[in-house]
């Protein structure tokens, strides 16, 4: 997996950080697109995942952080 870094993240409250790495965190111990997938939906229970969305094309995942009245801003794009 080869995770881009493409905008920088706003630092608009300690959710995001929080949020923010522990998304790294599940794209980096992850080495398959399911095993990624089951990391994200533990995070999502256990924490929550307010300040992004995500989702996932054939061959790669995007991360977007979402900020009230502005449009979403892709952070990540991870190619499988």
């Amino acid at each position: 997996m080869k995770a881009i870094i493409e905008n920088p993240v706003k630092l608009i409250n300690e959710n995001v950080q929080v949020e923010f790495i522990a998304i790294l965190n599940a794209i980096t111990e992850s080495e398959t697109r399911m095993e990624l997938s089951t990391r994200l939906t533990v995070i999502r229970n256990m924490i929550g995942i307010k300040e992004f969305a995500y989702g996932f094309g054939s061959s790669h995942m995007w991360v977007k952080q979402v900020i009230e009245y502005t449009p979403k801003q892709q952070v990540i794009f991870v190619e499988f």
